[in-house]
């Protein structure tokens, strides 16, 4: 789960976050009723994953009003034992940008360290002795790539929805792993999203409140005539946008709710889509 964090902003476009989350780990039974749960019977034998409490780190620069580079981490810093860490780099592409629509394409790969690939798709010797699976050794690298796409819409001055999907794919080499069968994926989310922070265009399209009409334009000179807008093209161009649009990825920073969707099926394909050992 994305967890407990905070995010900050510069007017350069960097944009860091930092979260608290909770990998669910891997039974050895399915574990029905519990969505965020991932086993299944054909798991017998190779041990359960437990659960496990992360910091996730994500950075993402914008290199131009339509392109930005995003690199991340989750680092566990408690639960399983030598469970790893993965890590993402990617890129967010911002063709069609409005003052209350955004669409955004993504393009990223995972990387997991010999810890990580080692504990969600490979097979030791014991396991294998203990289990139907063949011997897999997964050595560190990529294991993932994925492509996404988000539409953003602004209802209000709070409010904002979102509908997002992703297509993900195993890398050729966890895809020979026996404990894996399905090589890909697609992942969606819709959702509603609300801000206790007003979306500062619809201020600028339906006119300042009242408290605001008045204040000194640039904060020197003469007040605004009552009902002007302030002038803003000199601003810099995240400053025209409201906060879930003033970056790629704001409201879903690397699809963070799609990833989460996406880690559960990467998870769990190893939990209830399994070849046998021939």
């Amino acid at each position: 789960m994305r967890g407990l964090g905070a995010e900050h902003s510069t007017p350069f476009g960097l944009h860091m976050s930092a979260a608290l989350s909770y990998d669910p780990g891997r039974a050895e039974k399915n574990e029905g009723g519990n969505y965020w749960s991932s086993g299944s019977e054909k798991l017998q034998g190779l041990g359960k994953i437990k659960r496990s409490t992360t910091i996730n780190l994500d950075l993402s620069q914008d290199v131009a009003d339509w392109l930005a580079v995003n690199v991340g981490g989750e680092f566990a810093i408690s639960g399983q034992k030598h469970r790893g860490n993965q890590y993402t780099i990617g890129l967010t592409l911002r063709p069609w940008t409005t003052e209350t629509d955004q669409v955004e394409l993504g393009l990223s790969a995972m990387f997991g360290d010999k810890d990580y690939n080692k504990t969600y798709f490979g097979v030791t010797s014991e396991q294998s002795l203990r289990s139907r699976y063949g011997q897999f050794n997964a050595e560190s690298g990529v294991y993932a790539y994925s492509l996404g796409a988000q539409w953003t819409h602004v209802i209000d001055e709070h409010w904002a929805t979102l509908v997002a999907g992703e297509y993900h794919q195993f890398s050729s080499k966890i895809k020979k792993s026996p404990i894996v069968q399905d090589s890909s994926g697609v992942t969606a989310v819709v959702g509603l999203h609300y801000t206790f922070r007003a979306f500062r265009p619809l201020f600028r399209q339906q006119g300042l409140s009242e408290g605001h009409r008045n204040l000194p334009e640039g904060g020197m000179g003469n007040p605004l005539p009552h009902g002007s807008l302030p002038p803003h093209e000199n601003l810099p161009p995240h400053e025209n946008l409201p906060p879930c649009l003033a970056s790629p990825s704001r409201l879903l920073k690397g699809f963070p709710a799609v990833r989460e969707a996406r880690m559960k099926h990467l998870r769990t394909s190893a939990a209830a889509r399994c070849r046998r050992r021939t």
